[in-house]
């Protein structure tokens, strides 16, 4: 059983086709739902014996609360966790970064920050 934050992601992609080989059920989250369905309706086609659900998240908004709750859900749902794979992020455009604190701010929330809150979130579940 896999969560996985930034499904859409490239990289993402290419770990669940090899995972959903091996039968794993799924719990995606990313910040697109439109692509989320895609994405989970295409890997039903490809892969009928596995199971995906799946949580809209926006590392931008979905922080303290809000992120505990959908970690909690992803747990509940999948009964037991095997991994957790992070692959959720951004390529901020630099000179922006220079420029503006609130770009730079957004930047390190969604790549760094955001980071230690999922692994701290799921670290506690998986004592």
């Amino acid at each position: 059983n896999v969560i996985v934050f930034g499904s859409n992601s490239t990289i993402a992609k290419s770990v669940i086709n090899k995972l959903a080989l091996e039968n794993c059920n799924f719990y995606f989250f990313a910040r697109e739902k439109n692509q989320l369905e895609l994405q989970i309706n295409d890997l039903k086609v490809k892969y009928p014996g596995i199971n995906v659900s799946a949580e809209v998240y926006d590392a931008l908004v979905d922080g303290g609360k809000i992120l505990e709750d959908k970690i909690g859900q992803a747990f509940e749902h999948l009964g037991r966790v095997d991994l957790v794979f992070i692959a959720h992020g951004n390529l901020p455009h630099q000179a922006t970064c220079e420029d503006s604190w609130q770009d730079a701010s957004d930047a390190l929330r969604v790549n760094g920050l955001s980071v230690i809150e999922i692994c701290h979130n799921v670290v506690r579940r998986l004592k």
